[in-house]
C-alpha cells in the first residue's frame, strides 16, 4: 500500500508539471494580444508627436521667413535712402560742373577773340608790307605783344575766378563774388561778409530761396518809400517770413525790395542801404571797413539791428570759418 500510494502520487506528478505548462503557455498566449495591443497603441501614439515636430519646425521656417523679410524691407529702404542722398550729390555736382563750363566757355570766347584780332593784325600787316615794311614790321611785333598779354590775362582770370568759387556753394556766383569784391573796393565793406550774408538769408535746401531767385533780393532787406527810383530797383514785393521776438518766433507777411539783379542787389546793399545812419555810424562797422574784417562787420550789423535773430553774427561767422571768406577781404 505505501508503495502504491507513493507510485501513485508520482505518477501524478508529472501531470501536475503538464497541467502548469499548459497554463503558463495559456497566459502566455493570452498576454501576446495586450502585448499586440500596447506595441499597436505605441505605434499609433508615435505620429502624433512626430506630427507636432513637423508644426515646430513650419512655425521656426515661418519665423525665419519673416525675419527674412524683414531684414530685405530694410535693406531695400537703406538702399532708397542710399539713392536718394547719391542723387542729391550728383545734382550738386551737376551744378557745380555746370558753373565751371560757363566760366570755361567764357575764357575760351575771349581767346578766340584775341587770337582773331591777332589774326586780322597780322592780314592788315601783309598787304601794307610792300609800302611800309619797316613800320609793319614793329606794327606786328606789337600786336603780337598785346595778344600774347591779353591771353595770359585770360588765362589767370579764369584761374582766378575758379579759385574763387571753390568749395562755395553752387547757387553763389560768379557775378556775386565779383560785385562782392567791387562793393569792397568802393566802399570798404568787407566781401566775405557779403557773401556770408547771402549764403544765411538766402540759402535754401541747397539752393536759393524764392525771394532771392524771383526778386533778385540776396539780403532780405525790406522795403521803404524811399528806395523808390533808386539804381536798379524795380519795387515792392510782399512774401511771408519768420521773425524772432523775445525768443520766440513767429510768422508774418511784409514787404520786401525786388531788384532788377543780384548785381544790382549788391551794389543797392553798400552803396544805399549800409549808407544809412543806423549802420554808417556804427562804431563796429567803421572798424570793420578801417580794418577790411568781416568778422567785424558781421558783429556791426547784428549790433546795428540788420535782423531780429539774436544769433545772427554768430551764423555769418560759422559761414565764414566753413566757406573759408575771409580770403575775400585781402
Amino acid at each position: 500500500m505505501t508503495q502504491r500510494t507513493t507510485t501513485s502520487k508520482e505518477k501524478k506528478k508529472p501531470a501536475t508539471k503538464a497541467s502548469s505548462s499548459s497554463r503558463a503557455q495559456r497566459n502566455a498566449r493570452s498576454a501576446t494580444p495586450k502585448a499586440r495591443r500596447a506595441r499597436t497603441s505605441a505605434a499609433h501614439a508615435a505620429p502624433p508627436s512626430k506630427k507636432k515636430s513637423s508644426s515646430t519646425q513650419s512655425q521656426a521656417k515661418s519665423k525665419s521667413a519673416s525675419a527674412a523679410n524683414r531684414k530685405k524691407a530694410a535693406a531695400n529702404s537703406a538702399a532708397r535712402a542710399k539713392s536718394k542722398t547719391i542723387s542729391a550729390n550728383r545734382s550738386a555736382q551737376g551744378k557745380a560742373s555746370a558753373r565751371k563750363q560757363a566760366v570755361k566757355k567764357r575764357t575760351t570766347k575771349q581767346k578766340r577773340t584775341v587770337l582773331t584780332s591777332v589774326h586780322d593784325a597780322i592780314s592788315a600787316v601783309g598787304t601794307l608790307v610792300g609800302h611800309f615794311s619797316k613800320r609793319v614790321m614793329l606794327a606786328f611785333v606789337a600786336a603780337l605783344v598785346l595778344a600774347v598779354g591779353a591771353i595770359g590775362t585770360a588765362v589767370t582770370t579764369e584761374a582766378r575766378i575758379q579759385a574763387d568759387l571753390d568749395g562755395l556753394p553752387s547757387y553763389i556766383t560768379e557775378d556775386m563774388v565779383s560785385e562782392a569784391r567791387s562793393m569792397q573796393a568802393h566802399y570798404g565793406h568787407p566781401a566775405g561778409c557779403t557773401i556770408a550774408q547771402i549764403i544765411v538769408e538766402s540759402s535754401y535746401q541747397g539752393d536759393l530761396s524764392q525771394l532771392a531767385k524771383e526778386d533778385h533780393n540776396l539780403f532780405g532787406m525790406k522795403w521803404a518809400n524811399s528806395f523808390a527810383g533808386c539804381d536798379g530797383v524795380v519795387g515792392p514785393t510782399n512774401w511771408d517770413t519768420n521773425e524772432e521776438y523775445d525768443g520766440q518766433y513767429v510768422q508774418i507777411n511784409d514787404a520786401f525790395i525786388e531788384f532788377e539783379s543780384d548785381k544790382a542787389c549788391i551794389k543797392f546793399r553798400s552803396a544805399v542801404f549800409l549808407q544809412a545812419s543806423t549802420y554808417a555810424d556804427n562804431a563796429l562797422i567803421q572798424q570793420a571797413i578801417a580794418e577790411r574784417s568781416s568778422t567785424l562787420m558781421a558783429q556791426g550789423l547784428q549790433d546795428a539791428g540788420w535782423a531780429t535773430d539774436s544769433s545772427y553774427a554768430n551764423k555769418l561767422i560759422a559761414i565764414m570759418d566753413q566757406y573759408d571768406l575771409c580770403r575775400f577781404d585781402i
